[in-house]
C-alpha cells in the first residue's frame, strides 16, 4: 500500500460523508414541517386551531434542526480526523482541513442560535449558509487531493472522474448557495413563506443527491488506494 494514511483517512471521510446525508435529510424533514405548519395555520385562521398548530410544528422543527445540527458536528469530526491523516499523503488534504475547521465553528454557531431562537433566526440562517459552503469547498480539496494520488498511481479512470465530479460539484456549490439564500431571505414573509420552504427543501436535496455521488467515489477511491 503507497499511501497508509490517505486509505485512512478516506476511510473516516467516507463515514463523514453518510453522517452528512442522514443530517441532510433531517434537514429536508425541518422543511417539510415548516410549511406543512404554515398551510396549517393558514387554514384554520378564524378557528381554534392555529396557535396549536404553531407551537407542535414549532417543536418539531427544533428536534429535526437540533438532530441535523448534532449529525452535521458529528460529520465534521471525524472529517477533520481524516483529512489530517490523509493530509500526510497530499497536501490537498491539509487545505481541506483548513475550511472543516471553519464548518465546525459555523455549524455550532448555527446549531446554538437555532436551539435558542427556535430555528427562526436570520443569523442562524447566515451561518447554516457559510458551514454549507465551506462544506462543499472541503469536497472539492478532497477531490483535488484523490485526484491527485489517482495521477501518481497512474489510475487514468478516477482522474477522469475527478476531474468531471470536481466540475459537477463547483456547480451545485453554485446552485444551491442560490437556492438557500433566496429562501433564507424570503422565509419572512409570509405571503412567500410556503415558497422558501420549497426553496431550501431544493436546496437540500441537491447537497443529498452530490453527496451520494461523492461517499460513491469515496468508496471507489478506498478501493483504489487500497489496491495501489
Amino acid at each position: 500500500m503507497r499511501f497508509p494514511n490517505a486509505y485512512a483517512g478516506v476511510k473516516k471521510i467516507f463515514s463523514s460523508t453518510i453522517l452528512s446525508i442522514i443530517s441532510g435529510v433531517c434537514s429536508i424533514g425541518m422543511a417539510i414541517v415548516g410549511i406543512i405548519a404554515f398551510a396549517a395555520a393558514i387554514a384554520s385562521i378564524g378557528g381554534g386551531n392555529a396557535e396549536g398548530a404553531m407551537v407542535g410544528s414549532g417543536i418539531a422543527v427544533i428536534v429535526f434542526m437540533f438532530a441535523s445540527g448534532v449529525l452535521s458536528i458529528l460529520a465534521t469530526i471525524f472529517l477533520l480526523i481524516g483529512l489530517k491523516r490523509a493530509g500526510k499523503d497530499d497536501e490537498n488534504f491539509n487545505s481541506g482541513f483548513i475550511t472543516a475547521i471553519f464548518v465546525l465553528i459555523f455549524t455550532v454557531v448555527s446549531t446554538a442560535l437555532g436551539a435558542i431562537n427556535g430555528g427562526n433566526n436570520f443569523y442562524d440562517d447566515i451561518a447554516i449558509l457559510i458551514a454549507n459552503i465551506l462544506r462543499i469547498t472541503t469536497t472539492l480539496f478532497v477531490t483535488r487531493g484523490i485526484t491527485s494520488l489517482a495521477e501518481q498511481i497512474g489510475d487514468q479512470k478516477m482522474v477522469n472522474i475527478g476531474m468531471r465530479l470536481y466540475l459537477a460539484f463547483s456547480v451545485v456549490l453554485i446552485v444551491s448557495t442560490i437556492l438557500q439564500i433566496i429562501g433564507s431571505i424570503i422565509q419572512y414573509n409570509n405571503v412567500v413563506a410556503s415558497i422558501a420552504g420549497a426553496l431550501l427543501i431544493a436546496s437540500a436535496i441537491t447537497n443529498i443527491v452530490a453527496f451520494i455521488v461523492y461517499v460513491i467515489y469515496l468508496g471507489k477511491a478506498k478501493k483504489m488506494l487500497k489496491e495501489a
